[in-house]
């Protein structure tokens, strides 16, 4: 009985390090594509609001199938940076249920993503973190007038 134990935990840590050295490997390969995607955010964020990061990420999330792990990666770096280099996030993330909890920013999403016409799975999970990125950024909004007192 031992021995089926070791042999099955055997087989489990050699597929474990496969799928972790496949996976590695696979984020080398794409590191390009995502620094020219946050290199393209960057840029984007300097002439436009926050609307428009979110509407360009709902553009590029509702594009991914279900399973493109690489579309959807690509369209999370660009809210974030988009967000995190436009001047009005704040203005932005206030006017969110981001307090309301994860059922309401679903909903925000929802019908965020339906305004866009892309009313996929992958917009609306995208622009569903939103709640997590605001609540974050009006905390350190918040650290920082703490700080500056």
């Amino acid at each position: 009985m031992i021995k089926w134990i070791l042999g099955i935990l055997v087989v489990v840590a050699v597929l474990a390090g496969i799928g972790i050295w496949w996976f590695t490997s696979w984020i080398k390969s794409q590191e390009g594509d995502f620094t020219e995607t946050m290199d393209y955010a960057s840029q984007f964020a300097q002439t436009h609001t926050a609307t428009e990061c979110a509407e360009e990420t709902a553009k590029r999330a509702g594009d991914c199938s279900s399973f493109s792990m690489s579309c959807l990666i690509k369209a999370q770096l660009f809210m974030q940076v988009c967000f995190d280099n436009t001047q009005d996030t704040l203005a932005f993330c206030q006017a969110t249920p981001y307090k309301e909890g994860n059922v309401a920013m679903v909903t925000w999403a929802t019908v965020f993503c339906a305004e866009q016409n892309k009313s996929g799975q992958g917009c609306i999970s995208t622009l569903t973190q939103l709640g997590d990125y605001c609540s974050n950024q009006l905390i350190d909004e918040q650290n920082e007038k703490a700080n500056d007192a």
